[in-house]
């Protein structure tokens, strides 16, 4: 559990990090099948589609027209693990200049 909580927050931070201010995100979780979906979409500037499994390298980072470059390059990579080593997965969906919206699912366990 505290991975994944771990992994909620670091979506939210990027989120909030490369967002215009006053922006909002949506959080959403809901049950499909025997697995819970849990997404986090922002109005960001995207990733294009070159770059959506990039990012979850380590030490990946990517340019942004205002010049910032973000972290360390490793908040993804460690997510996905994360996801990974509890039976799950995380992706992103994005386009460049429409937000990105980061998923991870996870089997339910009872």
């Amino acid at each position: 559990m505290e991975k994944t909580t771990w992994v909620l927050i670091n979506l939210l931070a990027n989120a909030i990090r490369y967002s215009p201010t006053g922006e909002t995100m949506t959080v959403r979780a809901e049950a499909i099948g025997q697995q819970v979906q849990v997404s986090v979409q922002d109005h960001g500037p995207g990733i294009a589609a070159e770059h959506h499994e990039r990012i979850f390298q380590r030490f990946a980072q990517l340019p942004d027209p205002s010049g910032y470059r973000g972290g360390s390059g490793l908040g993804l990579s460690i997510a996905r693990e994360f996801i990974a080593t509890q039976g799950g997965r995380l992706w992103v969906e994005s386009e460049l200049g429409t937000g990105s919206t980061f998923c991870f699912m996870l089997p339910i366990s009872n």
